[in-house]
Parts: structure tokens; C-alpha cells; sequence
């Protein structure tokens, strides 16, 4: 053993001795003036340096265990933090790693990391705007990583089979539509937060995990920063989801947390949010009110004991016009209600969707809204919700999704109105025993795609689902499935596998199939 560690270390110091430096200057007085170039010719213990200003690139390190690192490097002076920018120019990732896992692994320090989309995974998955680092050993030393977005998985870093270690980093302001916006931990990877040169994670936002999320394969974490998002970040898994042992249970004691501050101070109080209001207002009345409904989401503080509710002035909420995060990450024990259901218009923009409950969210009441023009992402996904009720709410403009997911969970659905919509519909499925489902006083017409209301158990016992639909109307739609999924298909109501249909003073009229037909298929 005394002998390999001897090889191992005399090996390194070689690699060492025979180390290359490339300088990367714009002004055309280094080696190169791209960054990318490089990386390509570096070997194994190079060190690729970096002097100020704006790179869009979208760089790759493959197979190689090279040092990447800014004048901060040589100088350490945090100056060219800010003034060396890796730029993703919302292309890819900012930068990749993969199978650097050799003795000395990849290292990334002094750079300001910003306008990632992810690395494609495949034709719908996105994963590590900032970074996306799969099989290899990272160090990443005061680093800013900003305004990245993982599209599904980690907006700032996402690690496949992997482990970082973070020195002095700021992590902030990223974004995902899954799972993580600051950091998704996947794949019996791991993550190291220097307890002395403490890192920062604050505002990130995801529909699951805003700052952090493990999966179950993962070790436990122990998280040390200086500033995070809220002092006390245990409140339901909201800013750190800890991995699941399935159907959306997440696991207990998956990790620890400290931190010196929050960057947020929580409040004991109902907040509002107007389309012209500033996030730096303090929320606490209608005088004052902040902008983005899911800061609001973040600052305000409710439990069982004390329901809290965000309340929406009047007005036309987007990310174009002032700044909104979709998806919604819904927070249990709080309501979010519109001041009007015709006039508190949620615009997704042909982009995303509004409200995913994805970690058990409970006790809640979301009510007068308009939700329009959504793509690809469902208005409304929940998983195991309880007591979930949705009241005065329109939907209008939907395209290549669900308008509603709702899976096992106990939900109320209290006049809505969904109209053309492509496919739009409300798919429920549970595989508990003794599940009710209700939608009343709710009209669901013009819809064209898949059957408008689709309600599933995954086993034939009988009667273990009932589905009540009272005073409602469905009417007008069009299920355009050729070759469908699921056969049959109907054009108004479907109801599978051994569940009850309770149809109570309700309208099913004038719905078509163009494959099977039918007002009511059991």
C-alpha cells in the first residue's frame, strides 16, 4: 500500500512539473481568444486561464482533469469574479464535465457563471444550466452562478454519478421547471460545502426543491453555507426536497443544515402581490405590496396552526411584464387568491405552466384566476396533496399538455371553466383504496385532443374510486385521438378500472370521438 500511494504521489508531481498554462485573451495577445480552444489542447494538469471580459460559449471538458480558472486564480482578488463572465447565451449549459474523475479532477474558480438553458438529455429534458457535471470530481472556488435555468433539472448545477466540492461560491437567482433550481443531486452523487470558505444559495426557484434536491440514491447531506434563502429551511421539504422513496414520499433525515443569515426574513403575516408592486416593498398590505407571486410564496410563513393566505390584485401577471417565475412551487398551508377570477390573469406566454404541487403540499385554497396561454407544462400538476381545493378558476389557451394532472391526492375542483384548449383536460389518478374526487359547478367545453375528464385507478377494486361530478357541464369537445393510448376513449367522461361515477345534475352534451365516441365511457 506504501509503495502505490509513493507511484500515486510521484505520478502526480510529474503531471505536475509537466503542466501546461494557456492564456485566453480577447484582445488577441494570449494563446487563444476562445475559451473552448483552449480546453481542447489541454492535457491532463494544465491550466486553462481566463483574462476579463464577456465569453459566450457553451464549453465542454470531456475526458480530461484540467484547472479553469480566471485572474483570480494567480491573484486572488475577487475583482475578476464579476468582470470574467461565462456566458451560456441561453444555448446549453455553461459548462459540461464528463468522466473527469481522475486523481485530480476538473477545477473551476473566479468566474461569474450566467444564461444557461442546460445540457439536453434528451428531445424534453434539460439538466444544469450553470453546470452539468456527470461522472467526474469537480472543484468549483468562488464562482457566481446566475440566472441559469435547468429547464426540468437543476437551474445552477446539476450531478449525475458526481461530487463537488464548493469553495466560496454564490448561487443564486437560477431557475428550474422540476427539480432544483440552485443544485440537483442525482445518482449516488454528493456535494461538500466548506465549512470555512462558506458558499451562498439564495432565490432559486423550482416546482420541487427550490434551492436543493436529492434523489434517493444519494448520501447524506450536510449543509453549511453563510447565507441561505430562510433561516429555517425545513418548512415541507420547500427549499430542500430530500429525495423520495417513490410516489412523491419524501424521505426523512436525508440531511442537516446551517447557516450564519437568511437573505429573506419570513413573516408571520397575509401578504399581497400587484403587477406593479416591488419585491422590495414589505408586502404586509395592499400599500405596499410586492411583485412576484412566488418571492411572496417564499416570505410568508404559515403551519398548521396559523394559515396564511398571498392575496393578487387585479391585473396581468408574466414573465415579460414584470418578472413572474412559472411554475409555482405551492406551499402548504397557504392560499393564493385572485381579486377577481376575470380580471388576476396569469399569462404564461406560450411557455411552462402555473402551479405544481410535487412534495405532498397540504391545507391549501387557490381561487380567482385566469391561467392562459400555457405550453408543454401542465396549469395545474399535483402529487399527494391533501385537502387541495380550487375555486373560480379559468382556464383558456392551453397547448401539448394536460391542463390538469391531479395524482393521489385529495382535491376539489370548485367552479372552472376550461375552454379552447389543445388538448386540455383533468387527468385523476390514485392507486389508494377509498379515494373521492369531486368536481362541481364547473363547465369544461371546446376542448380538442384528449377525453376532457379522465379518471384512473392503477387496479380493478371495485368501487375504490368515486368521482363525483355535481352541477357541472361538459359539453362541445372533441377527443381527436386516432390511436389512442389508452383504448377505448371517449369524447366526454372516461372512468377506468372498477372506479364509481357519481353524475349529479350535470350536462354531458354535443362532445364527439373521432375514434370511439360516447358522452360517458365506465
Amino acid at each position: 500500500m506504501k509503495h502505490m500511494m509513493l507511484l500515486c504521489l510521484l505520478l502526480s508531481l510529474t503531471i505536475l512539473m509537466q503542466a501546461l498554462q494557456y492564456d485566453i485573451r480577447q484582445d488577441g495577445l494570449g494563446d487563444f481568444t476562445t475559451i473552448q480552444e483552449g480546453i481542447n489542447v489541454a492535457a491532463n494538469g494544465d491550466t486553462v486561464l481566463v483574462y476579463p471580459g464577456v465569453y459566450y460559449e457553451n464549453l465542454e471538458i470531456i475526458g480530461k482533469n484540467i484547472t479553469l480558472g480566471s485572474l483570480y486564480l494567480t491573484t486572488g482578488d475577487d475583482f475578476y469574479v464579476n468582470y470574467t463572465i461565462l456566458d451560456g447565451n441561453h444555448q446549453s449549459s455553461v459548462i459540461r464535465v464528463e468522466d473527469a474523475a481522475g486523481y485530480f479532477g476538473v477545477s473551476i474558480a473566479g468566474f461569474t457563471i450566467q444564461h444557461g438553458i442546460g445540457y439536453l438529455e434528451n428531445s424534453s429534458s434539460r439538466s444544469g444550466g450553470g453546470l452539468y457535471i456527470y461522472e467526474s470530481f469537480v472543484k468549483l472556488t468562488n464562482c457566481l452562478i446566475e440566472h441559469n435555468n435547468g429547464s426540468k433539472y437543476g437551474g445552477g448545477i446539476s450531478l449525475y454519478y458526481s461530487h463537488i466540492d464548493l469553495f466560496g461560491n454564490t448561487i443564486r437567482f437560477n431557475k428550474s421547471t422540476k427539480y432544483a433550481g440552485g443544485i440537483f443531486v442525482c445518482y449516488q452523487s454528493s456535494v461538500n460545502f466548506d465549512s470555512d470558505m462558506l458558499n451562498n444559495m439564495y432565490l432559486n426557484y423550482s416546482a420541487c426543491g427550490n434551492e436543493i434536491s436529492l434523489t434517493q440514491t444519494c448520501p447524506f447531506l450536510e449543509v453549511v453555507v453563510d447565507t441561505f434563502t430562510v433561516q429555517n429551511p425545513d418548512d415541507d421539504n420547500y427549499q430542500i426536497y430530500p429525495a423520495s422513496i417513490g410516489a412523491g414520499i419524501p424521505l426523512p433525515d436525508r440531511y442537516s443544515f446551517s447557516c450564519n443569515q437568511a437573505f429573506v426574513e419570513q413573516v408571520d403575516h397575509d401578504l399581497y402581490v400587484s403587477a406593479d408592486g416591488d419585491d422590495s416593498n414589505s408586502g404586509i398590505s395592499p400599500a405596499e405590496p410586492l411583485k412576484t407571486i412566488a418571492y411572496a410564496l417564499v416570505k410568508i410563513n404559515a403551519d398548521s396552526l396559523q394559515r396564511r393566505s398571498v392575496h393578487i390584485a387585479d391585473g396581468t401577471y408574466s414573465v415579460s411584464q414584470n418578472n413572474q417565475i412559472w411554475p409555482l412551487q405551492i406551499k402548504s398551508y397557504v392560499n393564493i387568491s385572485g381579486e377577481s377570477m376575470e380580471n388576476t390573469i396569469l399569462d404564461a406566454e406560450n411557455n411552462m405552466g402555473f402551479f405544481r404541487g410535487a412534495s405532498g403540499q397540504k391545507h391549501y385554497r387557490i381561487e380567482k384566476l385566469s391561467l392562459i396561454n400555457h405550453y408543454s407544462h401542465q396549469d395545474i400538476n399535483l402529487n399527494r396533496n391533501t385537502d387541495a381545493y380550487f375555486k373560480d378558476i379559468y382556464l383558456s389557451n392551453s397547448s401539448l399538455a394536460r391542463s390538469i394532472i391531479l395524482q393521489m391526492s385529495d382535491v376539489t375542483l370548485d367552479s372552472i371553466i376550461m375552454e379552447n384548449s389543445f388538448p386540455g383536460d383533468i387527468y385523476f389518478y390514485t392507486p389508494n383504496v377509498t379515494t373521492d374526487f369531486i368536481i362541481k359547478n364547473s363547465k369544461i367545453s371546446t376542448l380538442y385532443g384528449n377525453t376532457p375528464i379522465y379518471i384512473s385507478r392503477a387496479q380493478t377494486i371495485s368501487d375504490s374510486l368515486t368521482a363525483h361530478i355535481i352541477n357541472s357541464e361538459v359539453s362541445d369537445n372533441i377527443c381527436a385521438m386516432y390511436e389512442p393510448a389508452w383504448l377505448p376513449t371517449s369524447s366526454g367522461i372516461n372512468i377506468d378500472f372498477g372506479s364509481t361515477l357519481n353524475l349529479i345534475n350535470s350536462t354531458v352534451a354535443n362532445n364527439e370521438s373521432i375514434y370511439d365516441g360516447g358522452a360517458v365511457k365506465l
